[in-house]
Order: C-alpha cells, then sequence, then structure tokens
C-alpha cells in the first residue's frame, strides 16, 4: 500500500491537490474548485482525484450532483506510521545516530 501512496503523491500536481485538501481538513471541497483553485481542466483535476482516491489519500462524497473530496486522515496517519517504522528499522540496520532515540546525557 505504501508504495502506491508515495506514487499517487510523487507527481507535483496531484501533490499540490492533496495539500490543499490538507489544508481544509476537515472539510471537504468540491471537484469544480480543486480545478480552479489549481489551474486545472476538469478532465485532468478527474483524473488526479482517482489517483489520490484509489490510493486511500482522499475521501469522495456526492451531494446533490456534485462531488466533494476531503482528506482521509486516518489513511494518511497509517502511512506517515509505516513510515516512520521503515525509518527506525533502517537506522538500527546502519546504527543512525540522528534517528535513534537520544539517550540522557550522565548526571555528574
Amino acid at each position: 500500500m505504501i508504495p502506491n501512496q508515495l506514487a499517487a503523491l510523487s507527481h507535483p500536481k496531484r501533490l499540490d491537490l492533496f495539500r490543499l485538501l490538507m489544508r481544509r481538513y476537515p472539510g471537504s471541497v468540491a471537484a469544480g474548485q480543486i480545478a480552479a483553485a489549481l489551474g486545472l481542466k476538469a478532465n485532468t483535476a478527474s483524473a488526479y482525484l482517482a489517483t489520490l482516491r484509489q490510493a486511500g489519500l482522499i475521501d469522495q462524497q456526492r451531494i446533490g450532483t456534485s462531488l466533494y473530496y476531503c482528506a482521509n486522515l486516518p489513511q494518511i496517519r497509517t502511512l506517515f506510521g509505516g513510515l516512520m517504522s521503515i525509518v527506525a528499522r533502517t537506522a538500527r540496520i546502519f546504527a543512525c545516530p540522528f534517528l535513534t532515540p537520544l539517550k540522557p546525557e550522565p548526571q555528574n
């Protein structure tokens, strides 16, 4: 799941879209407003939204005839938790002092 989510965020405009939804969290934004805010054509915004949605990073809700999107914070927390777990394991393997917990300095 993590590789798909990172791939979804790897495109600069998709990352901009994701940032926009994170700034608006917990609110949601209509697809047309997203496209206008980012200067995207409707079909391009739709494709970017579909990619982020398939990766589980955003949710979609229909209200009347409009589609609204919001960040999927529980899934985003899972993504970052997984990344931190990978970083922590890597730090232990390579003994990276800047990624391992600090030990208290001895008191004299």
